[in-house]
């Protein structure tokens, strides 16, 4: 799908641009609908997406581990496909939905284990 939409971009660059479209196909499924009614800012967005990998990515663990004024560390563990581009840009396409432009930082332990540092 990624090679599909974005011909001209790379492999991992494509996929990470289908993460940050993922966030409103997410939204406007039953489950999203339900995950995000209560969401109004980024942290309660971020917040939200921690719960939304435990229903919508079997067996991946998902922790929003830190928030502040202008950073979040969100950590993935057991995720098994494209965890340094996909996922990344799951969480840029969840702060861009807020209204809030990121620059992101992702940290891999393993192939399918890691961080992901949000910066506004």
């Amino acid at each position: 799908a990624a090679r599909a939409f974005f011909p001209e971009a790379t492999l991992r660059s494509g996929l990470r641009r289908l993460g940050r479209a993922s966030h409103g196909v997410f939204a406007q499924s039953v489950v999203g609908r339900v995950v995000l009614s209560t969401v109004s800012d980024l942290p309660g967005a971020l917040s939200a997406c921690a719960k939304a990998y435990a229903i919508s990515v079997p067996p991946s663990h998902a922790e929003l581990r830190e928030i502040g004024d202008a950073r979040a560390i969100f950590a993935l563990a057991n995720v098994y496909n494209f965890l340094d581009s996909h996922h990344v840009g799951v969480l840029e396409g969840i702060a861009h939905s807020c209204g809030v432009r990121v620059a992101s930082r992702l940290r891999l332990t393993s192939l399918f284990d890691g961080e992901i540092e949000l910066t506004w």
